[in-house]
C-alpha cells in the first residue's frame, strides 16, 4: 500500500515560501524557523540561535513566536523545528528545545535536546518539557485524536506514547518496528482509516549528507503497517518535512531544502477521494 503512495503520487503544484526552513503547515498558517548559520559555512565557534516565526499564507504577515526561556543567563533555548497542529481548539506545536552552555574553558556545549510542547502559540506562556534519558531527543511525530496528543517515539523498536500537560508520557503501543533506523519527520494525518506521515534517514557522512524520505502509515490502533520505498523532494539534498495536512483531496507538504529554503507541495495521492475519513477505531 505504502509502495502505491510513492509511485502514485502526483505532484500538482510547488509553492516557495520567502524566508527560512523547515516550515510546517497549519490550516492558513506556516511556522517557519530561521537561524544564523549556513550549511556550506560553519565557523569553529559556531553557536546556533533560532528564531521561529508564523507566517499568514494569505496577508504574508510574521509574527515571531516568543520563546520566554531565550532570556535566561545560563541556558539558551533554541526551539528548532517545530511541528505545528490543532490541538484541543488552539494552533500548538513541538519542537526539540536545543539547551547549550559555555564551559570553564570557553567552548560552546550542547547539555541536552529536550521536546518541547507549546500548547497555544497565540499566548505561548506555557511551555511543557518532555524529560527523558536521552541527551538529545528531536524529530517526534505527533498526532491527535479524541483530543488526545500521540507521538511516534521510535521506529525500531516500533514505539508511540502519549503524551500529558503535567510533562509526562506513556507507551501505548509497541512492537518490531523497522528492518533499519529511521527518524522521525512530519506530523501524522487519517488517511484511509489509517495514519499516514512522512520518515526521514540520512545518508552519507558530514557535510556530504543528504536525507531520504519514506511514506509511512500506522492503523488505527498505531501499529506498523508499512513504509514505501525511499524517495526525494528535489535530489540528495539535507530536506526536511516538518508539516502534512489535507487541503481538500489534496495533501500539503511543507517542507525545507539545506536549511535555507521552505516550499509546499500539494500532491494528489492514489484514490484520494474519500481518504481523509477518521482514523480513530481503538
Amino acid at each position: 500500500m505504502a509502495r502505491a503512495l510513492a509511485e502514485g503520487s502526483q505532484r500538482h503544484r510547488l509553492e516557495w515560501l520567502p524566508f527560512g526552513f523547515n516550515p510546517s503547515i497549519c490550516g492558513r498558517e506556516v511556522l517557519i524557523r530561521t537561524a544564523n548559520y549556513d550549511l556550506d559555512a560553519m565557523p569553529a565557534d559556531w553557536k546556533p540561535d533560532t528564531v521561529n516565526y508564523l507566517y499568514d499564507l494569505d496577508t504574508k504577515a510574521r509574527t515571531e513566536v516568543v520563546d520566554r526561556h531565550a532570556s535566561s543567563t545560563v541556558f539558551r533555548n533554541g526551539l528548532e523545528d517545530g511541528r505545528m497542529f490543532r490541538f484541543v481548539g488552539r494552533r500548538a506545536a513541538l519542537f526539540s528545545g536545543l539547551f547549550h552552555n559555555t564551559s570553564p574553558d570557553g567552548k560552546w556545549v550542547v547539555i541536552r535536546n529536550t521536546m518541547t510542547l507549546i500548547p497555544d502559540l497565540e499566548t505561548p506562556h506555557e511551555v511543557i518539557y518532555y524529560h527523558t534519558n536521552r541527551r538529545r531527543e528531536k524529530n517526534w511525530m505527533p498526532l491527535v485524536d479524541d483530543d488526545r496528543l500521540y507521538v511516534l517515539y521510535n521506529t525500531r523498536p516500533w514505539e508511540v506514547c502519549e503524551l500529558f500537560p503535567d510533562g509526562s508520557m506513556a507507551t501505548v503501543r509497541t512492537g518490531p518496528g523497522l528492518d533499519e533506523w529511521w527518524s522521525g519527520s512530519s506530523n501524522f494525518v487519517p488517511y484511509r482509516g489509517m495514519w499516514l506521515g512522512v520518515l526521514h534517514r540520512r545518508r552519507g557522512e558530514d557535510v556530504k549528507h543528504y536525507y531520504e524520505h519514506a511514506w509511512v502509515l500506522m492503523d488505527g490502533a498505531f501499529g506498523l503497517v508499512d513504509v514505501s520505498p525511499v524517495w526525494h523532494f528535489h535530489a540528495r539534498h539535507v530536506e526536511l518535512c516538518c508539516g502534512l495536512q489535507w487541503d481538500g483531496e489534496e495533501l500539503c507538504l511543507s517542507y525545507g531544502v539545506h536549511d535555507r529554503n521552505a516550499f509546499l507541495l500539494w500532491v494528489g495521492l492514489p484514490g484520494s477521494p474519500n481518504a481523509r475519513h477518521s482514523s480513530s477505531n481503538r
